[in-house]
């Protein structure tokens, strides 16, 4: 009886209003945990068009260089090692004027297996990341958008490929 009373006239708040402090509280969790959420996702949505952008400005450069016979930074290529006959995907990390404008030079980065021989006969193969310099002549243009680029992407699972 003297429940009923409290509640209809609101004394149990008064008395005893931890469930509201509770319920408070959870709202400002819940409400801090929701801004947190809402951050993150900014976040990544800024991110992702920063990204986007990145990759228009990349595109951007490789046709520009393309039109001039050139290469750019950053261009994903195809390395012809002439004295193995092998071909390497590979990844233009500089570009070198030093013999003029017209001549100029690449600094490339691949990977390449390698077998190592271990003691008692084990032959063992290792990933060797390769830095070089090479000419353009060796250098074989992957265009984006031709379906080559986007599988070399995902055959490539090196270092360079992981956001450079």
């Amino acid at each position: 009886m003297f429940t009923e009373l409290g509640e209809k006239m609101g004394l149990w708040s008064i008395l005893a209003p931890r469930k509201k402090k509770e319920t408070d509280q959870q709202i400002m969790q819940d409400e801090a945990l929701a801004r947190k959420l809402q951050r993150e996702e900014e976040k990544k949505e800024r991110e992702r068009r920063q990204k986007e952008r990145e990759e228009k400005y990349q595109q951007n450069l490789e046709k520009e260089a393309e039109e001039k016979g050139m290469f750019v930074k950053k261009q994903f290529v195809i390395y012809h090692h002439k004295a193995s006959k092998k071909k390497y995907y590979s990844q233009v990390v500089g570009v070198h004027f030093d013999d003029g404008p017209d001549r100029p030079y690449y600094t490339i980065k691949y990977e390449r297996n390698e077998e190592i021989s271990e003691e008692g006969g084990n032959v063992r193969m290792c990933i060797e990341v390769v830095e070089k310099q090479t000419t353009p002549d060796r250098l074989i243009r992957i265009t984006r958008g031709d379906g080559r680029w986007e599988q070399m992407r995902e055959l490539c699972n090196f270092p360079l490929n992981r956001d450079n």
